[in-house]
C-alpha cells in the first residue's frame, strides 16, 4: 500500500473510532430539532479535530471529508430536472447521488460537480457512467442526498458548499479588490508575445483545448475573438483608473503600475495589426477591425473605447489617428433610420444593408455607441466633427430606445443584457447634449428588470444564489459580471440625478451581485482539486460548477469589481462597514 493509501486509512479508521461518531444516525437526541443540530455539529467540530491530529504530513495531501446527515432517498434519474422548483429537481453542487449498481456502491457527491466541471443532466450522465465503467446505465439506482463538506487545507478545515470555500455573508472593498487585482495579474502574467491574452483554459485538465471549438489544437490553429480582447485592454485600464483614485489610494497602491502599461501597449499594438484602412462615402478615411474574416462593428467600438481610455489616463496620444479612423467609420455605419450595419464584412465579402437584419446583434450597436463616447470626451477637437457625431449618435439612440425592441422582438429576454448601452449611456451623460429623459430611463427600466430577476434573502432557494440573476424563477444561478457593469452605470446616473431610492435598490443589489461572483474567483483555497493551481489562480468562472474560464469571464467579473469599487467605498463608509449581501429589502 502507497503512503498516500495508508494515510487515507489511517483518516478512515480515525473517523470510525471516534466516540461520537454514531451521533450521525437519524436516532432522536432529547430537546428537539435545534439541540440535534448543535449536538451534530458539535460533534463535527470533534470528528474533524481527530483528523486533522491523525494527519502527519498535513501539506502533502487534500483531504475532503463529506457527512451525510440524512438517509439517500431514492430517485429515478430519467425524472430528475434541472429547473425545477419541485422534488425532481438535482441542484449541481448541492444535490449528490449514492449509486448501486452490480455488487458495488458508488459516489457522486455534492461538490465533484464543481470539480468534475458537471452543469447539465447530460454531463451529469456522463460523469456517472465514468464511474461505472461497463454497467448499463439503466441498471444503476440512484439514491440523492446532501452533504457538509470540508477541506484541509494546509494546517485547517474549510467549510465547502457546491464544491468552493463558504464564503462569509458580507462583502468589502478589500475584498473585491484583492479579487480584482489577482485578475489582473493573470491576464498579465498569462499575455503572449503578440500581445494577446490567454483566451480560453480548462482548469480541470490544464488545457487550452476549448470546449467550443474542440479540434482546433490551441497551438497550431488557435481561436481568438478580438472583440474580447479590448475588453481585455478595457479591465486593465479600469484597474489603472481606480488605483488612482484618491477614496482607495490608502489601501490599494499602484504596485502593479509599469506591469499594467507595458501589458495595455502591447495589446493596443496587437488590436491595431487587425485594422483594414478605406475611404468612406463622404471622403473620410476610416478604419475597422478585422476578426476571424468579420469585420464585426463591436470590435471597432470597443478598440475605440480603449484608445480613447488609453489616451485619456496616459495623456499620450499616440494612438488618436487610429483612434479618429475607427471612429470615421462607426459614424459611416449608422444608416439614416438610425440602424447600424452589425458587419462591415462577414467572411470577407461586403455586407449590403438589405443582408443586415440577418447580421443583427444585439450587444455591437452598445458597443459603438461607447466608443464614439470615449472619443468626444477624450479625443476629439473639431467642432464639426463633434457635431456630425452627436448627430449621427442620437439617431442611433433614438432608433436603439423607441425601433430596436419594435424590429426585433424575438431578441429580448426577461433579464435584460444590453449592459453596453447602459454603460455607453452613462459616459454620454456628461454631455449635456445626451442628458434626455429617454436615455435615462431605458437605462433605469433595464436596472430594474435586472433587480427584479435577482435572488434575493426572501427569494432565494439555496445559501450561495442570493444576488445571482435568473430569466425564470427557478433557474440555476447566474452570477454576471457583465450585467453587473450596466447595473453600475445605472447606479451612477441615479446618484447624478438625485434619484435616491434607485440608489438604495441598485447598491443593494450590486453588492449582492458582487458576493455572488466572488464565488466564481479562483483562489488558492478553490483550486484545491486542478492540476495547475498557479497557473489557474486569478482567473475567474463563468458558473459556480465550470472549471473553465475565458478572457470575457475573467474581464467582466473584474471590471464589474472595479468599477463599483470607488462607488462602493464611498457609499459603505456613510452607511456600512460592510455590505451584508442577505440585508433585507
Amino acid at each position: 500500500m502507497s503512503d498516500s493509501s495508508q494515510l487515507v486509512a489511517s483518516v478512515i479508521r480515525a473517523v470510525r473510532r471516534h466516540p461520537r461518531f454514531a451521533e450521525f444516525a437519524n436516532d432522536p437526541v432529547a430537546g428537539g430539532d435545534q439541540d440535534i443540530e448543535k449536538t451534530k455539529l458539535k460533534s463535527l467540530e470533534e470528528i474533524l479535530g481527530a483528523l486533522l491530529s491523525e494527519l502527519r504530513f498535513r501539506n502533502a495531501v487534500r483531504i475532503q471529508v463529506d457527512f451525510i446527515r440524512d438517509e439517500p432517498t431514492p430517485v429515478e434519474f430519467a425524472t430528475l430536472s434541472e429547473n425545477s422548483l419541485g422534488p425532481d429537481r438535482f441542484e449541481f453542487g448541492v444535490d449528490g447521488f449514492r449509486i448501486l449498481g452490480g455488487s458495488q456502491t458508488r459516489y457522486f457527491l455534492p461538490g465533484d460537480a464543481f470539480v468534475k466541471s458537471v452543469l447539465g443532466l447530460s454531463q451529469l450522465r456522463q460523469a456517472v457512467q465514468r464511474l461505472a465503467p461497463g454497467e448499463e446505465f439503466s441498471s444503476l439506482k440512484f439514491f440523492r442526498f446532501r452533504s457538509q463538506s470540508f477541506l484541509r487545507f494546509e494546517d485547517r478545515w474549510i467549510p465547502l458548499y457546491r464544491g468552493t470555500p463558504v464564503l462569509g455573508e458580507r462583502v468589502s472593498a478589500e475584498d473585491l479588490f484583492l479579487r480584482a487585482r489577482a485578475a489582473i495579474e493573470r491576464v498579465v502574467r498569462t499575455q503572449d508575445r503578440s500581445g494577446q491574452f490567454e483566451y480560453y483554459y480548462d482548469a480541470k485538465t490544464d488545457s487550452q483545448v476549448n470546449h467550443e471549438h474542440p479540434t482546433r489544437d490551441p497551438v497550431t490553429n488557435p481561436f481568438y475573438n478580438f472583440v474580447r480582447h479590448c475588453g481585455g485592454i478595457l479591465t486593465l485600464l479600469f484597474y489603472e483608473a481606480v488605483t488612482r483614485d484618491g477614496r482607495l489610494a490608502e489601501n490599494m497602491p499602484r504596485d502593479a503600475g509599469s506591469l499594467v502599461h507595458r501589458a495595455v501597449v502591447a495589446a493596443i499594438e496587437c488590436y491595431l495589426k487587425t485594422l483594414v484602412e478605406y475611404d468612406t462615402a463622404s471622403g473620410l478615411r476610416a478604419a475597422y477591425a478585422v476578426d476571424n474574416q468579420k469585420g464585426k462593428l463591436g470590435g471597432s467600438g470597443l478598440g475605440l473605447y480603449s484608445l480613447t481610455l488609453f489616451q485619456h489616463l496616459f495623456g499620450d496620444n499616440r494612438y488618436e489617428a487610429a483612434a479618429r479612423k475607427l471612429a470615421n467609420h462607426l459614424v459611416a455605419e449608422i444608416q439614416e433610420s438610425g440602424e447600424f450595419r452589425y458587419y462591415h464584412t462577414y467572411l470577407d465579402r461586403q455586407v449590403t444593408l438589405d443582408e443586415n437584419p440577418q447580421l443583427f446583434s444585439f450587444y455591437y450597436p452598445g458597443e459603438a455607441i461607447i466608443g464614439l463616447a470615449g472619443y468626444l470626451k477624450h479625443v476629439c477637437r473639431s467642432d464639426a466633427e463633434r457635431t456630425l457625431i452627436t448627430e449621427r449618435l442620437q439617431r442611433a439612440l433614438r432608433f436603439l430606445i423607441f425601433e430596436r425592441p419594435k424590429k426585433y422582438p424575438q431578441h429580448f429576454a426577461p433579464l435584460p443584457s444590453d449592459s453596453w448601452l447602459m454603460m455607453g449611456i452613462d459616459e454620454l451623460w456628461d454631455l449635456p447634449e445626451f442628458q434626455r429623459a429617454e436615455n435615462l430611463q431605458f437605462v433605469f427600466a433595464d436596472a430594474d428588470a435586472m433587480c427584479d430577476h435577482q435572488y434575493t434573502p426572501k427569494n432565494s432557494l439555496f445559501s450561495d444564489d442570493i444576488g445571482s440573476f435568473f430569466y425564470h424563477y427557478g433557474d440555476h444561478p447566474y452570477p454576471d459580471g457583465a450585467r453587473a457593469e450596466g447595473l453600475t452605470s445605472a447606479y451612477r446616473l441615479a446618484i447624478r440625478v438625485g434619484d435616491a431610492a434607485r440608489q438604495r435598490r441598485y447598491f443593494q443589489s450590486l453588492a449582492r451581485v458582487a458576493w455572488a461572483c466572488l464565488h466564481l474567483c479562483n483562489t488558492r483555497e478553490s483550486l484545491y482539486s486542478v492540476p495547475n493551481p498557479h497557473h489557474a489562480y486569478g482567473s475567474i468562472r463563468f458558473k459556480f460548477t465550470r472549471q473553465w474560464v475565458r478572457v470575457d469571464t475573467t474581464e467582466h467579473v473584474a471590471s464589474f469589481f472595479l468599477r463599483f469599487l470607488p462607488s462602493f467605498v464611498s457609499e459603505a463608509a456613510s452607511r456600512l462597514a460592510t455590505c451584508d449581501s442577505r440585508q433585507r429589502e
